[in-house]
């Protein structure tokens, strides 16, 4: 009943509403088969602030500080919840922990840390850095030290349409990416040759991706994280 009634809402105010502004072309895509009409729905990206976040050296006090010397950091930032899926992220980290380069480092809180970092216990997956709560004003340091930023959603119908915030961070801070989601997000990414994209909820496809980015040549991951800068940062 709850369901009808929060609908039947939706359809009024869209009716009543003489613009409907969504975040991604997904979302666009639902209302207009949901029967708003078209010409009503203005799709409006999520921004970065790129008076915060831009490209720029690493910080090489901070990553000594942070322990991320001498490692190839693929950083996920961002809440510790349930679509995020970060029990993927670990079952790719210990797929992948016999290499020694590489370090998954996880920054952020959420209802699920106490169960993530259990999970990297029971598997062993020494080389996942918990890195906590960490200030807003500090996460474009981080950011410059992370050689990828990793984004994941769980694959969830209702998550191929959005476009996660973090996604224009990640862009206008001039770092490659490593997209495992599905939709809109996905394309962005790959449309701007900004990274690597994997499936989502599957370790071993991440962990494959981890591998080959890890592998790259550093002028190939540059090449990844400002090349589209310019055009993509601005189309937001």
């Amino acid at each position: 009943i709850a369901n009808a009634l929060l609908g039947a809402w939706c359809r009024f105010l869209y009716r009543q509403a003489h613009v409907v502004t969504v975040l991604s072309a997904g979302f666009k895509r639902l209302l207009t088969e949901r029967g708003v009409p078209e010409d009503r729905v203005r799709v409006i990206y999520n921004w970065a602030d790129e008076a915060t976040f831009y490209p720029s050296e690493p910080d090489r006090a901070l990553a000594t500080a942070l322990h991320l010397d001498g490692r190839f950091n693929i950083v996920y930032a961002g809440n510790l919840g349930v679509y995020q899926g970060i029990d993927v992220v670990i079952r790719a980290a210990a797929l992948v922990k016999a290499d020694p380069r590489i370090q998954i480092v996880i920054v952020g809180i959420g209802p699920l840390e106490r169960d993530l970092k259990e999970l990297a216990s029971e598997l062993q997956a020494t080389n996942v850095l918990f890195l906590g709560r960490r200030q807003y004003e500090e996460m474009p340091r981080i950011n410059s030290v992370a050689d990828v930023l990793l984004i994941h959603l769980k694959d969830r119908g209702f998550l191929h349409a959005t476009v996660p915030g973090k996604t224009q961070v990640s862009l206008a801070s001039g770092r490659p990416v490593l997209m495992a989601a599905r939709g809109e997000a996905s394309e962005i990414i790959q449309n701007a040759g900004a990274g690597l994209i994997c499936e989502p909820d599957q370790p071993a496809a991440m962990a494959k991706a981890m591998l080959e980015m890890a592998a790259m040549p550093r002028a190939q991951l540059d090449q990844m994280g400002f090349a589209p800068f310019g055009e993509v940062t601005r189309g937001f």
